[in-house]
């Protein structure tokens, strides 16, 4: 059993999955540039993306070491409004 289980870890593949905080963000359709330089200053990766009649709504995760800077970032965009949907 020792040596089976031994081999089998030896050669499962090993796979790495950064932690990432989940966000929301809504805007108006003026603030798209600032707010997509920001998303791409930060190396977020967006989800998904909603564009309605005045506002737009994007997904996105970012790693936990650059979250705080960047909500709090967000969070002074007079437009801007940014909520913590979760962490994966």
């Amino acid at each position: 059993y020792n040596t089976c289980a031994m081999l089998t870890l030896i050669e499962a593949k090993q796979i790495d999955s950064p932690i990432k905080h989940l966000y929301e963000i809504v805007f108006q359709y003026d603030d798209l540039n600032n707010v997509m330089q920001l998303l791409k200053k930060y190396n977020a990766e967006i989800t998904a993306t909603e564009y309605g009649n005045d506002q737009v709504k994007i997904h996105f995760g970012v790693l936990p070491s650059v979250s705080s800077n960047m909500t709090e970032i967000f969070q002074n965009l007079y437009h801007v409004v940014i909520h913590h949907v979760g962490v994966v």
